[in-house]
């Protein structure tokens, strides 16, 4: 397989580095091609630099700083597009370490499953017992394929591999989206399309981010935890309902109208600092 690696990163150097290092030393790959695809948003720390340096066959696009996650890979996506025909691309995070055989591993299972997105599950790299992303059949409840995979409906975007076939037939990333919710986004639009996704067993390690809501800080003021909520790293009550409509109307109306309280009454609320997954 002629494959694309999409990443996108900003401000962190080491992880990037060590995400690109996990690249190149994957194994069984005599059979693919692999190019990557990595957009550089604006990073202040020296991140394009050193790619450069030490990883000269990545191809890097510069970013405007203002991109976040999803607008990032669906640069990254666009700019593989226009560069060779590429049979497939993988979506993987900077702060991902693969497996050695984790690109191998979804090849493997995109040959079984052609026309299919295929996910990998990752574990938290403190502890590899317990998963942290992966893909879903229910809101909430993450699948745990211990030893074979299974279907999905949504999942998020840490190790993801995408067929030409399935892009072809439903599109790219929606620009929509500026950092999160991109990725259940794809997942939904591709359910509803009939395109069929497999969830694989622990291909990598990413520990969660963090689960604290700046936006039910009591210590800042209603204006800052609104002007938080809207943000891009937030929970975009306008990008939400933009989502939850292609699902329920009425469950966005819903959770437009729950994060809103949420910010305004956070006291009212049990567990305020859960992360944003739980409300999707």
């Amino acid at each position: 397989m002629n494959i694309a690696v999409l990443l996108a990163c900003h401000n962190r150097k080491e992880k990037t580095l060590n995400c690109l290092h996990q690249i190149t030393t994957q194994t069984e790959m005599t059979n693919h091609l692999i190019s990557v695809f990595l957009v550089d948003d604006n990073s202040t720390d020296g991140t394009k630099d050193a790619v450069k340096s030490k990883y000269s066959f990545v191809h890097i696009i510069d970013g405007n700083g203002e991109l976040f996650w999803n607008r990032g890979m669906l640069l990254a996506w666009e700019t593989a597009l226009k560069t060779d025909n590429y049979d497939a691309v993988i979506w993987l995070n900077d702060d991902t370490i693969l497996k050695s055989d984790a690109i191998s591993t979804l090849c493997k299972y995109s040959n079984k499953y052609p026309n299919s997105i295929i996910v990998g599950s990752t574990a938290w790299t403190t502890d590899h017992s317990k998963l942290s992303y992966g893909g879903y059949y229910n809101y909430n409840e993450l699948l745990i394929p211990t030893d074979r995979e299974l279907p999905c409906r949504f999942f998020n975007g840490n190790i993801v591999l995408i067929p030409n076939s399935v892009s072809e037939k439903i599109g790219l990333l929606d620009p929509y989206f500026r950092h999160s919710m991109g990725d259940f986004d794809y997942g939904v639009r591709a359910t509803k399309n009939g395109v069929s996704i497999y969830v694989l067993p622990v291909l990598g390690y990413c520990d969660r981010n963090g689960s604290y809501v700046k936006y039910t800080d009591t210590k800042f003021s209603l204006k800052e935890r609104l002007k938080f909520l809207y943000s891009p790293l937030g929970n975009n009550p306008i990008e939400a309902f933009y989502y939850y409509k292609k699902i329920s109307i009425k469950k966005a109306f819903e959770i437009f109208i729950y994060l809103h309280l949420k910010t305004i009454f956070p006291s009212c609320f049990q567990n305020n600092n859960k992360s944003k997954l739980s409300e999707k």
